[in-house]
């Protein structure tokens, strides 16, 4: 079959490997669609959690092509979308129930051993294929992952209805999080760029008002909200612009510093103005118990994801993906891990 393989931090490869053999507890899943993660690409720098060589892709979707004798939940045919992680159930966090801190976290795609979604075939534990209807399409389903992860970033927040909200970044993962808090009580969204192009993309999927960030961003958002936010999420994982953001939040402001930023990064913000403002910081770390939610909100047709796909490349055109993903120039990229 063919596959996407990181022998080691910055080399990828799209070769001929074997199909996977299952399990008794596994499923094999033949992959129909795999999203493009910022992730990815911080994986193959060898700036994550990551050991190799591995098969990348944590985002994916396809249909169960044969199933271990133990398996009782999933059979052949079933289309499922696939839940990356995959956590001890023994260790200090795992017993507390913030299995997203294992202290043994692997991953689908993300670990040596455990194959993603950047291939013709995966093997995945029962547990981690969740089985999805046919109001789902497959694209849909492969993004299933970064929607759960903003699901869990927000119900960290507490929302309250008639809220005013900011969002700084419109890329896909700003898009989704516009679109569970368009969902949630919140009365007005703003959204705020650096791109110009991106203005109208903002606008075009709900946002209230779309803003560039330039030297007038200070007054621009003082006309829309005089006090500033309640809830404030970044979703670049630029520095800057986690610092910047202080500038906005209202007395008893949430603020969720959703994007990720590089390890050694630091920021300057007043402990002060934090004290006064009686202000809350929230991080967000992966997903935790939220895929479900995930799959209830695209089933019922709440959230709209593939919207959001701005490229489509077939599993062996990958390195034109790759390098279109590191530019910057693509919303969401997804693979068709059918197409030759």
């Amino acid at each position: 079959m063919k596959a996407v393989v990181f022998p080691k931090a910055k080399k990828l490869e799209v070769i001929d490997i074997e199909k996977p053999q299952i399990s008794d507890e596994e499923v094999l899943v033949k992959n129909i669609y795999a999203g493009f993660c910022g992730t990815d690409i911080h994986i193959y720098n060898g700036e994550f959690i990551s050991s190799y060589p591995l098969i990348p892709g944590h985002e994916f979707s396809g249909v169960v092509e044969e199933v271990g004798k133990n398996v009782s939940t999933l059979r052949k045919g079933d289309r499922v979308s696939i839940y990356c992680d995959l956590y001890c159930g023994k260790c200090y966090y795992c017993r507390r129930n913030e299995q997203n801190h294992c202290l043994n976290l692997k991953g689908y795609g993300i670990d040596y051993g455990f194959g993603g979604g950047f291939a013709e075939y995966s093997k995945i534990l029962e547990s981690n294929a969740y089985k999805i209807s046919d109001n789902i399409n497959f694209k849909e389903a492969a993004l299933v992952e970064p929607l759960a992860c903003c699901i869990y970033g927000l119900s960290r927040i507490r929302i309250n209805y008639g809220e005013k909200a900011i969002i700084f970044g419109i890329g896909s993962i700003g898009l989704i999080l516009l679109q569970l808090l368009k969902n949630s009580g919140i009365s007005h969204i703003t959204m705020v760029t650096h791109n110009k192009k991106k203005i109208r993309i903002g606008e075009e999927n709900g946002a209230d008002e779309v803003v560039l960030n330039d030297e007038n961003l200070d007054d621009k958002l003082r006309s829309i909200s005089k006090n500033g936010y309640d809830i404030l999420v970044d979703a670049t994982g630029v520095e800057k612009i986690c610092e910047q953001i202080f500038r906005y939040t209202n007395k008893l402001a949430r603020v969720l510093l959703f994007g990720v930023c590089k390890k050694d990064s630091l920021i300057k913000i007043s402990p002060y103005q934090i004290y006064e403002d009686d202000l809350a910081i929230y991080g967000a770390f992966a997903l935790k118990n939220t895929f479900s939610a995930a799959i209830e909100l695209l089933e019922n047709t709440k959230i709209d994801l593939e919207r959001l796909i701005s490229h489509e490349f077939k599993l062996t055109d990958f390195k034109k993906a790759f390098n279109l993903a590191k530019s910057g120039k693509a919303l969401k990229i997804i693979i068709n891990c059918l197409a030759k």
